[in-house]
């Protein structure tokens, strides 16, 4: 029953995932069709500059932009160059109108329509030649900050060159800026333009001000470090402590059995897993590093992270079946035993090898996951403390002979599942929102905790959201099923 109602709620948020509106400028229309009903509002902004009701036009400006934010990522997918010359006609002709100058308000008006019309009529500009990879933040924060130098230098000239480079460079970080915050995405496009005006007019302490602003809203969100000490220490901690709990198991069943001898067999397939493991993600390793370069490098991250959300909590309902002692020591009696009775040797060691090797290759997948998104450091922290914790456990577990309490176990083991699995999915999301794979649609009262892989995006929220209420459910309906067993284990004791 728990497994039928989980995939039942998986699919239901995932079809509420799908099913927020990411809506079109006309309804149920194309990006064309929306930009070419929106210059209707362009057309009336025009005719009020002409008649000289400026305010009247910033306020037709104005719902032309309410529009142009709902199908601007599309736009954008298809022209970047087409996206970049409505985005800069859009602020001249705001700058314009600001300042009271209906002249240049109505050239910019202008233009905006002719730009709206060539991408509606598919006459897109050709993309200006850009050498290297696409810009990030942590090499466009640069550029600000010599902004801010020119100006207090009173260099007007070289500090609007600079900052007109920092324009075109934009859009490529812009789709991060609006993940992870719509409100900054939307401040930090306006103080750009106002800063770039000020500048026009001679005005170098005001753009001076709003280009500290623009640097402050955007500094936080450099290569921010999505994983942590804690995260690195649970993945090893977690694959290594199953990985322990097999071995344990098996070496436990063969005293049991008088079948002491056949121990090197078990430690033998043991180590050839956890040599293959290394070999695996040494592989793995190579492969994305040749693929995850440039904008790729999000997209990667994005799917490795979703893949390894799903193999966590596979990997979940495996643990919960066996989260009773009494499941457990049948699951490693069954598998033991269909060993021995082949005759085969080998056969046993497979068993040890297959079950290190699966928590090796996961643990080495999971790791290059998240490698580009972890500190150096914090990675190798995380992965000598989980080490050290695991070499102690080892030698209580198999030298000491402690035996583990298997529900404990169990439940912080799917604990940290939980937490990893929970993250994975808040980040790879995320990062895919980044790529422009996923729209990106939020609110100011939702969360944005990106320790814990939660971003202000329903996209991120929704699919969390509902992990959480699975979980709860579990966790209910295991309480259901549980208490009427112990009682009866109780009774006919």
């Amino acid at each position: 029953m728990p497994r039928r109602l989980l995939i039942g709620l998986l699919l239901a948020g995932l079809a509420l995932l799908l099913s927020i509106p990411t809506a079109t400028f006309a309804q149920g229309g194309s990006p064309a069709d929306g930009l070419r009903s929106a210059n209707a509002h362009i057309e009336l902004a025009v005719s009020q500059a002409e008649a000289g009701d400026l305010a009247a036009a910033q306020a037709s400006l104005g719902e032309f932009h309410e529009g142009w934010e709902t199908v601007e990522d599309a736009v954008r997918e298809q022209s970047s160059a087409a996206y970049a010359s409505i985005e800069r006609a859009y602020d001249d002709a705001r700058d314009a109108l600001a300042a009271g100058d209906a002249a240049a308000g109505i050239t910019a008006l202008e233009a905006l329509a002719q730009a709206n019309e060539a991408f509606a009529d598919g006459r897109l500009p050709a993309a200006a030649a850009r050498e290297g990879a696409p810009a990030t933040l942590e090499t466009l924060l640069p550029t600000l900050a010599e902004v801010s130098d020119a100006l207090a230098a009173g260099r007007a000239e070289h500090a609007a060159a600079e900052l007109e480079s920092f324009r075109a460079a934009w859009p490529d970080v812009e789709g991060d800026v609006k993940a992870r915050s719509a409100e900054v995405y939307r401040s930090s496009e306006n103080d750009m333009a106002a800063a770039a005006a000020a500048i026009s007019a001679g005005d170098l302490a005001g753009a001076q001000a709003l280009i500290a602003q623009l640097r402050a809203d955007l500094e936080p969100m450099v290569a921010p470090a999505r994983y942590g000490v804690f995260d690195a220490f649970s993945i090893l901690l977690r694959e290594g402590l199953e990985a322990l709990l097999v071995i344990a198991a098996l070496l436990a069943f063969l005293e049991r059995t008088g079948n002491h001898d056949k121990r090197g067999w078990i430690w033998g397939g043991g180590i050839l897993g956890i040599v293959a493991s290394v070999g695996a993600g040494l592989i793995i390793a190579v492969i994305f590093r040749g693929v995850a370069t440039g904008s790729n490098r999000e997209l990667i991250e994005g799917i490795s992270g979703l893949i390894a959300a799903a193999m966590l909590f596979g990997v979940s309902f495996w643990l919960h079946g066996k989260s009773h002692a009494g499941a457990w020591q049948k699951y490693i009696r069954e598998r033991t035993s269909e060993a021995l009775a082949t005759g085969s040797l080998l056969s046993l060691g497979a068993l040890s090898f297959f079950a290190i090797f699966r928590e090796g290759a996961e643990t080495a997948l999971f790791y290059i996951g998240i490698a580009s998104s972890i500190a150096t450091s914090d990675l190798l922290m995380g992965i000598g403390i989980a080490v050290a914790v695991l070499a102690v456990a080892g030698v209580l577990v198999l030298w000491v002979g402690v035996r583990l309490p298997l529900r404990p176990f169990f439940l912080v083991t799917s604990g940290l599942i939980f937490y990893l699995g929970f993250k994975f999915i808040g980040t790879g999301i995320h990062a895919l929102q980044v790529a422009r794979v996923l729209p990106s649609s939020g609110a100011g009262y939702l969360p944005d905790l990106p320790a814990i892989g939660m971003f202000p995006t329903w996209q991120t929220t929704l699919p969390q959201l509902t992990l959480l209420g699975v979980a709860l459910v579990v966790v209910l309906l295991e309480q259901v099923v549980r208490r009427p067993a112990e009682s009866r284990q109780t009774a006919h004791s």
